[in-house]
């Protein structure tokens, strides 16, 4: 690892730790982190910063953190372009919809709710006393050096179709030094401001008013995770049953949470059962490096279908994991999450080199899973597509 490496581990690890620091005091309780390199991640992003003084830069790291807080789940995600911490984005789910999409955004003269798709909506936002006074303590710059980032956004609201609403903070600095502080108690005060303007019997889909560079991640991994709970994507309402609950209603495709994908698995993956390919039984060390290494904190105990383990040496800390409603993957410092039901196809390896495989999930977009060369697991997630119609 060479100096600059060092360093920036360093910077990363000092704001971490604050992070932390900030979330506790706010009433938080960390349940989870994660961290990765992006590769570069150019334009990540691209829709979410108005300007940057002092010239572009790009992110090529991202933390995840999950908290709990006064019986929520809370997500962050802290990005960095090398040492420099960049905005990040807090994520939430409510109970309740409001009619459009809105956002609240930043003015010449002052700052206010958006809603395009309904100006009423963003009309009687401003007008309620308590939100717009929780809302206008929003920071809207991001110090850097001797410059700023300034925010076009800084919170969103888009209904999930599931009588819920993902609600998202874009931050601006809050506060520190030498690290910075992200709005941990601004985002709570916020949930608890949103919450009593939502319609619990609405069950509104939007997307948001403005691209969230971390929903893709939020809703690949984060849902992906507690499908059966967050997912919007588990059951729509069919056109001929209007009044249907989504428990009830018919979902054209099923979810990940619904549906079984175990035999269809199996009997791609069987006939190639051996050393580093297995069903159901894997060896008891395998299994345990498997469980803590590879599968999120949310899903460790649930059933293992069949694993492809990519280490040299059978440790099976790097793998890609099949459970009966999800793959998961994890090689060096990148992972991959998805729903199986949302797998749509498979597009092929990514190079000559055959180290990931290119697949299309909805919702999301392209995905490489990492397959060290292994046709097996093409062809297995090739029969899953196929299942998927």
């Amino acid at each position: 690892m060479g100096l600059l490496e060092k360093n920036a581990g360093k910077a990363h690890d000092r704001q971490r730790e604050s992070l932390v620091e900030e979330a506790t005091e706010a009433g938080g309780r960390l349940v989870a982190f994660e961290e990765a390199g992006v590769g570069g991640g150019k334009g990540v992003l691209s829709g979410a910063l108005k300007s940057i003084v002092g010239g572009r830069m790009s992110v090529d790291h991202v933390q995840t953190l999950t908290f709990e807080t006064k019986g929520r789940t809370h997500v962050f995600f802290q990005p960095y372009a090398g040492v420099a911490a960049m905005p990040g984005e807090h994520f939430a789910i409510l109970d309740g919809a409001l009619p459009a999409a809105v956002a609240f955004e930043s003015g010449i003269f002052s700052n206010s709710w958006s809603a395009p798709a309904d100006k009423a909506v963003a009309k009687a936002l401003d007008a309620n006393a308590n939100l717009k006074r929780v809302a206008k303590k929003s920071k809207f710059e991001w110090a850097l050096g001797m410059g700023k980032i300034e925010l076009e956004w800084a919170i969103q609201i888009a209904g999930l179709g599931d009588g819920r609403s993902l609600v998202v903070l874009q931050t601006g600095r809050y506060g520190g030094f030498t690290t910075y502080k992200v709005g941990f108690a601004h985002f709570a005060a916020l949930l608890d401001a949103i919450t009593p303007v939502l319609d619990t019997s609405s069950r509104a889909r939007h997307a948001p008013v403005h691209p969230c560079a971390y929903e893709p991640l939020f809703r690949a991994v984060v849902l992906g995770e507690v499908a059966e709970e967050a997912a919007p994507e588990v059951a729509e309402v069919a056109p001929e049953a209007p009044a249907a609950t989504a428990a009830e209603a018919p979902a054209p495709r099923p979810s990940g949470a619904t549906r079984d994908y175990a035999d269809v698995i199996r009997g791609a993956v069987t006939p190639h059962a051996g050393k580093k390919i297995h069903v159901s039984e894997l060896p008891a060390k395998k299994d345990k490096n498997i469980r803590s290494v590879v599968l999120p904190s949310g899903a460790q105990d649930v059933d293992i279908v069949a694993a492809f383990d990519l280490t040299m040496f059978g440790s099976g800390k790097d793998a890609v994991v099949f459970t009966a409603t999800h793959c998961y993957a994890h090689e060096m410092d990148e992972r991959a999450a998805f729903a199986l039901s949302d797998l749509e196809a498979v597009d092929g390896w990514d190079g000559a080199l055959q180290s990931n495989v290119v697949v299309r999930i909805r919702g999301v977009g392209e995905v490489k899973v990492p397959a060290s060369g292994e046709d097996a697991l093409v062809d297995t997630l090739r029969a899953i597509a196929s299942a998927n119609g």
